[in-house]
């Protein structure tokens, strides 16, 4: 894994710790459209929860399909199974199975670690992403990686 990688990984692992306490991850795909994939879990959160939660979604693409990555409240954790059961309906993904949900960040770490073995970079398409990274997440993933032995 190359070091850009590792800053971005990161850079979303601090975001998901800092943005909620309840932690997803599923496997989605082989097929994915992910502009509109993405683009619903805030509409899908605003129509059921009638306003938008604090949430953080980080994504990369592995060798099964688009491993995904959400941290918000407890509230959106308890309905996270149905925003993928309505994006599978609605063909943005053509499947998807739970790996983890729960609130322990060090099998949160773990499993995504895990799975970050198996990410396969495509060229001429996006393969890693999220949602915006605080300043604060960003300083705190700099801070990971110069404690191991990563010099930015």
């Amino acid at each position: 894994m190359t070091l850009s990688i590792k800053r971005q990984c990161g850079r979303h692992l601090a975001a998901l710790f800092e943005t909620g306490k309840h932690y997803s991850v599923y496997m989605v795909g082989p097929k994915v459209h992910l502009r509109n994939f993405t683009k619903f879990l805030p509409r899908f959160l605003k129509q059921r929860m009638g306003n938008r939660p604090k949430y953080h979604i980080f994504w990369f693409a592995t060798t099964e399909g688009l491993c995904v990555a959400i941290s918000a409240n407890i509230a959106v954790r308890r309905i996270i199974d149905n925003f993928y059961q309505e994006a599978v309906k609605l063909k943005y993904v053509e499947g998807a199975y739970q790996l983890y949900i729960g609130g322990n960040k060090t099998k949160l770490t773990t499993t995504l670690a895990a799975l970050m073995l198996e990410y396969q970079s495509q060229a001429g398409i996006r393969t890693l992403g999220g949602s915006v990274v605080s300043a604060t997440a960003d300083q705190t993933a700099a801070r990971m990686l110069v404690q191991q032995g990563n010099p930015l």
